[in-house]
């Protein structure tokens, strides 16, 4: 019993931690509030903020220096309960200015804070500039990881950082503490948040519009001040721009880190890099072919169209140019595949990961080669001089399977509620995969137990599924079984 309550300290310090962080983030859009709003909004998110701010210090200051390691386990229950309690605390400011129901709310923090960008807003641009900053930032913040800034301010040394470093799915380490690695995440982080906000501003964007939407493209989540997201600015600069930007956050933040130490070859040597630019050509190839056999698109925008989705789905971003729900089912197919492939492994990005797509082809390749040569040569599995191991592989196989299980099962129940099954597909793999792009599903029109299924679905999808089914174990084991 001792031991359960010294682990819970450490928790709680953690927890107070996140709590400080989150009430600073609360208060800040009161600044949008003050210029472009009103003394409502600046009442709501200040006194919000100050709440949770000071509720997050006591509960410090109460467990500061106790506690004990927590197990891995452990660790994973932890980060997957702050991902239910901070998107609660998220919808607060929302349902209370919006006046949209706590129900939509709550989706609309779950879809900020881990960054999915999927929206129960059918009109942001009504929304107060204070609104549209809070969503922003919430993606900015979950871009980064809730529990990944609690140690920025938090790190020491021990078990209990690595652990709750690698429970919010995060294991690569940039140089060998995790205090370290941490801080140089955030930092190159913040750098191309600022990169992103003189681009976009460059390429004619008002600023606000620049700060909002490059916070959004480096977390990869997708939340636009514009109904027509990127594409309400008609601008193909503009387009390169958050092209870049999105490129950049679905990079792993240890290869950004190598490419800052040894130079721009490091980018261009990464597997994953490599095969990221293989997905965006061959699926851009594929889809621009469709467009214009099906609808004689003209060459340059059928380009723009193809290739501007095709890295949003891959990034898992959710920034799109266009209509996608008018698109046909060949197209959809094509970039539901992207959006469960997802980005880089230690990126912002979602979805299954490239690099354990990449392990599988290899294992995939090499079993084929082992029954093509003879019996007893030995052919270790590689690509691009690259050798996997067998713990690798499985590691990636189990993942799959377990990603393909959830995806499967939660498409069949939104089947039952009228949709077909291509559009439940698309939704259900844009949420767990915390793309944000939709075919018109998500709506606050969508009946309750289909906005539970999402909510559930971008949870789990930005957790990597594991923490998740770890605290429903928890909660429904009986004591005498754990």
């Amino acid at each position: 019993m001792s031991s359960n309550k010294n682990v819970g300290y450490t928790y709680l310090n953690f927890l107070g931690v996140i709590l400080i962080i989150v009430g600073v983030a609360i208060i800040s859009p009161s600044i949008f509030a003050w210029f472009y709003d009103g003394m409502f909004e600046i009442f709501v998110f200040m006194i919000l903020g100050v709440t949770i701010g000071i509720i997050g210090f006591i509960i410090f200051y109460m467990h500061k220096g106790k506690g004990r390691e927590p197990s891995v386990s452990g660790a994973m229950i932890f980060s997957a309960a702050v991902y239910l309690l901070i998107p609660l605390i998220g919808a607060i400011p929302i349902f209370t200015i919006s006046k949209m129901s706590f129900v939509d709310s709550y989706f609309e923090a779950m879809s900020g804070f881990t960054t999915t960008g999927l929206t129960m807003f059918t009109n942001v641009e009504n929304l107060p500039k204070s609104i549209l900053f809070w969503r922003s930032l919430m993606q900015w913040i979950g871009g980064i990881g809730l529990v990944i800034l609690s140690l920025t301010i938090l790190a020491r040394p021990g078990m209990a950082a690595a652990r709750l470093y690698a429970a919010e799915g995060r294991t690569e380490k940039l140089v060998p503490t995790i205090a370290g690695t941490v801080n140089r995440t955030w930092w190159i982080y913040v750098l191309y948040t600022g990169v992103g906000v003189v681009l976009l501003y460059l390429a004619g964007m008002p600023l606000f519009d620049a700060l909002n939407h490059s916070m959004t493209a480096i977390a990869t989540g997708g939340f636009s001040v514009k109904n027509a997201s990127i594409g309400a600015y008609n601008s193909s600069t503009i387009e390169a721009c958050t092209l870049l930007v999105m490129m950049l956050g679905m990079t792993s933040f240890a290869v950004h880190y190598q490419v800052f130490c040894r130079g721009v070859r490091e980018f261009f040597r990464n597997t994953e890099v490599r095969i990221m630019f293989i997905f965006i050509t061959v699926f851009s190839i594929f889809i621009f072919s469709i467009l214009l056999v099906k609808t004689s698109i003209p060459l340059f925008i059928g380009v723009r169209q193809s290739v501007f989705q095709c890295i949003s789905a891959l990034s898992t971003t959710g920034n799109s140019t266009v209509n996608i729900s008018a698109w046909d089912e060949s197209t959809k197919t094509l970039l539901i595949m992207l959006m469960v492939i997802g980005g880089g492994y230690g990126s912002t990005s979602g979805g299954i990961k490239l690099i354990r797509v990449a392990t599988i082809l290899v294992s995939l390749r090499w079993i084929v080669r082992k029954l093509m040569s003879p019996r007893g040569t030995i052919i270790p599995p590689r690509l691009w001089g690259e050798v996997y191991d067998e713990a690798e592989v499985m590691e990636a196989m189990r993942y799959s399977l377990l990603y393909f299980t959830l995806l499967v099962g939660c498409s069949v129940l939104m089947t039952t509620l009228g949709f077909s099954l291509i559009d439940s597909l698309f939704e259900v793999v844009s949420a767990q995969g915390t793309v944000g792009l939709s075919v018109g599903v998500t709506s606050p029109n969508l009946h309750f137990i289909g906005k539970l299924i999402l909510i559930i679905e971008m949870w789990a999808g930005r957790l990597e599924i594991l923490p998740a089914i770890l605290l429903f174990q928890s909660i429904f084991t009986p004591k005498k079984a754990r």
